[in-house]
């Protein structure tokens, strides 16, 4: 499987022995799928790949994030992916970061818990941001 950077638009590739897949053929093969409502609306209705300027997605991306919170509010369910997903996430690149920084071995617990910031430290320095606050 070859996964292209992220948000570059660029297509997953999987080869299965001989067979390449990629695109719709790619989609078919996972079950099918097209994009509804605001996703459908800035990614097209496969949204798999796209030729935008990363500005362009990455904004689009927020919109969709932003209109699926909304959703849930008004449907009275959980967003697609809620605060601690997210805090998972992030914290999972950043233990990552923080292992290279320090050579030590990180949990990403210790990094969603503060416990273990001193690649992020070294990044809020240089932006002038003191504990997640703004420097004055």
């Amino acid at each position: 499987m070859s996964v292209p950077r992220e948000r570059t638009g660029e297509p997953v590739v999987v080869r299965l022995g001989e067979q390449t897949l990629t695109g719709g053929d790619l989609r078919e093969a996972v079950g099918g799928f097209e994009f509804a409502g605001v996703t459908r609306s800035l990614l097209g209705p496969q949204g798999t790949e796209y030729e935008m300027p990363f500005e362009t997605i990455d904004a689009a991306l927020i919109a969709i994030e932003i209109d699926d919170f909304i959703q849930a509010i008004r449907d009275g369910r959980a967003p697609e992916v809620d605060g601690l997903d997210g805090l998972s996430a992030v914290a999972d690149v950043w233990a990552v970061a923080e292992a290279g920084h320090s050579g030590e071995w990180v949990t990403v617990s210790d990094v969603a818990n503060g416990a273990i910031s001193a690649a992020q430290d070294e990044i809020d320095e240089i932006l002038g941001l003191i504990g997640g606050v703004q420097a004055r």
